[in-house]
């Protein structure tokens, strides 16, 4: 049996109990017998009650409700009080008269007012059931967000340890391009520039966020700019592109290596070649406003750009990092690819 059926069944099994209580204790206080047109009331009071009950938990005790308006509530409240009033006079003075003719009797008012008592527990049940419920209900949420902070803290432990077992690696080259760097300096300028460019993107890549794991966003900026030097030298200068940056970058921050992974990508599968088809790319800073953009000529032999494991490596980083923060659009025009990046830094 699921949870489904079984609280299904719970609720007919306390309903049931309930009318039976409810019809002991009619009987016993107003000393009536037992027949046709007694049970005919309170039968048809319990269903009306039921319905009061539900009404209650789903549609006046209603979490939504009760975090927009106070006002609402009475209100609903009044509406639940008035159908229960309607309901009353209804029963006593047309259903069971009408249908049940031996029913007049000099007990009316007492009844009447027994079964207000009757439908005042049943507010009160409504009201101790919503908030039993919204109580287990935060019980279970604080012991799965608990079981979730273990579980993250368990991974974010496993990775950091990964983390410093892959930084040994990078470290090693790092230090290894220093040296290089210092060999070549009186051989050649621009493979000394080079080495250097490589030993400084290479360090950025390795540590070079805060706490938070952003850096500034000139220090972005700046790895772009090496990052198009050291492809300049890499092609004797042959390539062109044209990067414009407006706004203030002073005291913004952002996911390191966000805004270079689509440069780095620009270049691998751009044709930059030709004057005419430069690649474009387009920095600006409004606010807490980012906007980024990148505009190249494809390769004749360039892949599909959108499906690259560092633009989708971007896109998780982005969804994790910015959610509901950011939009990113990329475009394969044929010829030409490009990619616009809005973000709330």
């Amino acid at each position: 049996m699921n949870n489904k059926s079984r609280s299904f069944w719970i609720y007919i099994l306390v309903w049931l109990l309930y009318v039976v209580c409810e019809a002991g204790v009619y009987y016993g206080l107003n000393e009536v017998p037992f027949n046709l047109n007694s049970n005919a009331q309170i039968i048809l009071h319990c269903l009306f009650k039921l319905l009061v009950f539900f009404l209650m938990v789903k549609y006046v005790l209603s979490d939504t409700l009760l975090q927009n308006s106070i006002f609402k509530l009475g209100r609903r409240l009044g509406i639940v009080i008035v159908l229960i009033v309607l309901w009353s006079f209804m029963v006593h003075w047309a259903i069971l008269p009408n249908f049940f003719q031996q029913y007049y009797n000099s007990n009316w008012r007492k009844d009447l007012w027994f079964h207000a008592s009757t439908y005042t527990v049943i507010i009160s049940w409504a009201l101790a059931f919503w908030y039993a419920r919204g109580f287990f209900e935060q019980e279970r949420k604080q012991r799965e967000e608990t079981l979730q902070k273990e579980i993250l803290e368990k991974t974010m432990r496993q990775a950091e340890l990964l983390s410093l077992k892959q930084q040994i690696s990078p470290h090693f080259f790092y230090n290894t391009l220093n040296f290089f760097y210092a060999q070549s300096v009186q051989y050649s300028e621009n493979l000394s520039r080079g080495i250097m460019l490589l030993s400084e993107i290479m360090r950025y890549a390795i540590k070079d966020d805060d706490e938070e794991g952003k850096v500034h966003l000139s220090k972005e900026v700046g790895q772009i700019k090496n990052y198009v030097e050291l492809n300049q030298l890499r092609f004797d200068n042959r390539l062109y592109v044209q990067l414009e940056i407006k706004g203030n970058l002073e005291y913004r921050r952002i996911m390191p290596l966000i805004l270079l992974t689509f440069v780095e990508n620009a270049f691998k599968f751009g044709d930059l070649s030709k004057p005419e088809t430069p690649l474009l790319i387009e920095i600006s800073v409004r606010e807490n406003h980012l906007t980024f953009k990148t505009y190249n000529k494809k390769c004749s032999d360039a892949k599909k750009q959108s499906g690259g494991i560092g633009l989708t490596n971007t896109r998780r980083r982005l969804l994790l990092a910015y959610p509901n923060r950011h939009t990113l659009t990329t475009e394969d025009e044929g010829e030409f690819f490009s990619v616009e990046l809005h973000l709330v830094l």
